[in-house]
């Protein structure tokens, strides 16, 4: 009743300035609408100024990223074979993998932080990390490639990625999906041999092969064999069981499987 009320006054209104003041109710409708576009089109110049300028760039650039990246990367032959994102990752997409890689978008810096699980990771998936207070001056691979030794740097900080992040791991498998990722070169993460030499944060020189694995801790690093965990021989029930799905507790790994022989499994990866 009241909203008729109102426009039923609105129209008696509009009725009486019509008929007895025509000319001056027409031209206070005409400069109002004047000025009433005027106003919005002058509002909409400021927002998209306030929109573009610098300082918001950055924020600009993080949201995009997120609103059309997945997160999650699942790696096996060096290749990332499933892309995902947290709400959406599941036990079942670990059938067949190497390491993941779970990438922070940092909307400060726009950078990215790099954080690698291997093995039978608890889940589901604790994403909390600490980045490392530390970082190598440089790490450089050599690798014998048709005959031909080649080196090659690794690059594991810039402006816009860092694997510099407590418990990650460099291993041949890292190594070899970075040599393919940055350099295109592509070599078996489980029979190809490579010597690792780095200068690290206390200007050392320090070489290592691809038997080793280099752990990060906050204000420096580890060293232990490498030791390989494959799950492409594995039901989806064994993976369940190792990753313990229902109670969450994290198992370890202590012995080396063998590995996959077939590279083909790749594509068909369960859902």
């Amino acid at each position: 009743m009241k909203w008729l009320n109102l426009f039923s006054g609105g129209i008696a209104t509009h009725a009486f300035f019509s008929t007895f003041f025509s000319k001056e109710y027409y031209r206070f409708l005409v400069n109002t609408s004047f000025y009433a576009i005027m106003f919005y089109s002058y509002a909409e110049i400021c927002v998209k100024k306030i929109y573009m300028h610098p300082c918001l760039t950055k924020l600009k650039d993080f949201l995009d990223t997120m609103k059309n990246k997945n997160n999650i990367e699942i790696v096996k032959f060096n290749t990332v074979v499933r892309s995902t994102n947290k709400k959406e990752v599941t036990v079942n997409q670990m059938v067949l993998y190497d390491f993941i890689i779970y990438s922070d978008y940092l909307p400060a810096t726009s950078k990215v932080n790099k954080v690698l699980y291997y093995d039978f990771i608890k889940f589901p998936i604790n994403y909390s990390y600490s980045v490392c207070d530390f970082s190598f001056i440089a790490i450089n691979v050599r690798i014998n490639k048709n005959g031909k030794e080649e080196t090659y740097q690794i690059n594991l900080n810039d402006n816009k990625v860092n694997y510099y992040v407590v418990g990650n791991k460099i291993n041949r498998l890292l190594i070899c999906y970075l040599l393919k990722t940055q350099h295109n070169i592509i070599c078996d993460e489980l029979t190809d041999k490579y010597d690792l030499e780095i200068i690290d944060n206390n200007v050392v020189v320090k070489n290592f092969t691809e038997k080793d694995e280099i752990v990060f801790r906050e204000k420096d690093y580890t060293t232990s064999p490498f030791v390989y965990c494959d799950t492409s021989n594995m039901s989806v029930a064994e993976i369940k069981e190792h990753f313990n799905y229902k109670d969450n507790v994290e198992l370890s790994v202590n012995s080396e499987k063998k590995p996959s022989e077939n590279k083909e499994d790749v594509d068909s990866i369960p859902e």
